[in-house]
């Protein structure tokens, strides 16, 4: 009986200790809950909302349910901070340290995975005077000292992120990104350290003003090794060449620009957002196809000031720095319609081959030369060489420029010279051309050294009596410019650069005038330039 009874009194004590555990197992999802809403309403700046909590404590894991990340009202009234929104169905946590979160109220945990979350950026795009620009100062939420975390998942996202003007906007489809050896540190500032990453973005879509879409089929991204891949980026415009004067109220360029790849070696997100300055070792674009067109029949409005580059880097609002630009494989093709209207005419400038050096604007003593190096075929025929150097200081600083061209047939002079005299030459071998130049943001002058034999010209057929004019034409052109020859000269020059054209404008006016001095004899050259100043007095009206 005495045996019986303590059977008893065991099966009693392990059933309230079987029900206690039952109560304290059911329970644990609200306790732990109840911590995350804690540990949540610490996070400043940001509203943290969710369903329900299950939890797994035997094993160590968590799954939150209808997670809701907003910021709020003080942070979307700032005027410097970005916010993001976050929403996503399902957040799973392994390796919860239950009892840190309970009794410390933080958050350990060994991996964060989420998937199919929608993301969205808001930004302000602000004018940044160089006292801000020279201080890089990243911002954690108050809160963040809260979270530990050793790898996060992320798949198949979708990502907004737009101004909060509501002006550009872009759109990523589909987003996978893993982070390894993840550390968060809040101290007084945010630091983060990242062992390693994988980033894949796919479906990327951007409208930019006035008329483009912006698309990117696919950007990878790995750390440690520093690499990011870019492969199919396009930028297309919505109107075509012959309507896209509808659109703009003063005279302006159309581009559509295809790249095939462009890769980044030594750029880093981590060290951007750490250093703010956008770094990387090398780039390299392959692939690029470049179309251009200017409708010369768009009224020409208010032009804008075109800076050199060097003077466009400095001013730019983020810091920059790239080691080494290189181009394979490009093409650009530039089309104008004159004044008067009629059909497009097309320069094309083929395999190219270009680099350039001392792309940057990040504050030190001396900053290095911007130099552009370049190859290229011309309309498919001749070759063309451009060295390009320009100091990166003030606008008087020294600009040197040399370009040689050579394989031309004489025809290719008429791409110089049509706009002004409408002459083509038909006829003629070109051995060589090389020019010199040197100047500044405002002026320039040089040399062109050009050899050529047998040139004949004959004029425009929109001339009146243009057959008649073209045999008087070929007795006042020089019609041969070789060293072993009688009479052989070379070009001098001096041109003003129209600051509201670009610099391979300037370079082309500086060939243009020396290949004027050495073809056309000092009576045209008088004619000619009347003419330009004449132009001139009408462009100003």
């Amino acid at each position: 009986m005495a045996t019986h009874r303590r059977h008893r009194k065991w099966l009693w004590t392990a059933g309230i200790l079987l029900v206690l555990l039952v109560s304290a197992y059911l329970a644990v999802d609200r306790i732990v809950g109840t911590a995350l809403h804690e540990v949540a309403g610490q996070v400043k700046g940001y509203r943290i909302d969710f369903g329900s909590v299950d939890v797994a404590p035997l094993r160590r894991i968590l799954r939150i349910h209808d997670l809701e990340v907003h910021a709020d009202s003080s942070l979307q009234d700032s005027l410097n901070a970005d916010h993001f929104d976050f929403e996503a169905d399902l957040v799973r946590l392994d390796d919860v340290d239950l009892w840190a979160l309970i009794s410390d109220g933080v958050l350990h945990v060994r991996r964060l995975q989420v998937d199919g979350p929608v993301m969205k950026h808001f930004f302000r795009s602000l004018k940044r005077s160089d006292a801000d620009r020279d201080t890089t100062d990243v911002e954690a939420p108050a809160g963040m000292g809260l979270l530990r975390l050793d790898t996060l998942l992320i798949r198949n996202a979708t990502l907004q992120t737009r101004q909060d003007s509501g002006g550009t906007m872009a759109r990523v489809e589909d987003m996978d990104l893993f982070m390894g050896g993840l550390t968060v540190h809040v101290d007084e500032e945010l630091a983060l350290g990242i062992r390693s990453t994988r980033l894949h973005l796919a479906g990327i879509q951007a409208e930019l003003e006035p008329f483009y879409t912006l698309t990117i089929d696919s950007l990878r991204m790995e750390r440690p090794a520093l690499r990011t891949l870019v492969q199919g980026l396009h930028l297309t415009p919505q109107v075509g060449p012959n309507d896209y004067g509808q659109h703009v109220d003063r005279q302006i360029e159309r581009y559509q620009v295809d790249i095939d790849s462009l890769q980044l070696d030594g750029f880093g997100l981590v060290r951007y957002v750490r250093d703010g300055v956008l770094r990387a070792d090398s780039v390299r674009m392959a692939g690029l196809v470049a179309s251009i067109h200017r409708d010369k029949t768009i009224p020409l409005g208010d032009q804008p000031r075109k800076p050199l580059p060097s003077e466009a880097l400095l001013a730019l609002e983020k810091h920059l720095h790239i080691g080494l630009l290189r181009i394979d494989r490009g093409e650009l093709h530039y089309h104008e319609k004159p004044p008067k209207g009629g059909s497009y005419g097309e320069v094309a400038f083929t395999d190219i081959a270009a680099t350039a050096t001392g792309i940057g604007n990040v504050p030190r003593d001396s900053l290095p030369d911007l130099v552009l190096t370049g190859d290229c075929r011309i309309n498919g025929q001749g070759r063309a060489h451009l060295d390009l150097r320009l100091p990166m200081g003030p606008a008087q600083s020294p600009l040197v420029s040399e370009i040689t061209l050579y394989e031309l047939p004489a025809t290719a002079l008429n791409h110089l010279t049509n706009e002004l005299v409408h002459i083509d030459a038909v006829e003629g071998t070109i051995h060589g051309v090389a020019m010199q130049l040197s100047g500044d943001d405002h002026a320039a002058s040089g040399v062109v050294d050009i050899h050529y034999e047998d040139l004949k010209v004959a004029l425009s057929q929109e001339v009146k009596h243009a057959g008649l004019l073209s045999a008087a034409a070929n007795l006042v052109v020089r019609a041969h410019n070789m060293p072993d020859r009688p009479g052989y000269r070379n070009g001098p020059f001096r041109v003003v650069r129209d600051q509201h054209k670009s610099v391979f404008n300037y370079l082309w006016i500086g060939l243009r005038q020396g290949l004027f001095e050495v073809i056309l004899p000092e009576l045209a050259q008088k004619e000619l330039k009347k003419k330009q100043e004449h132009r001139k007095r009408h462009h100003k009206q």
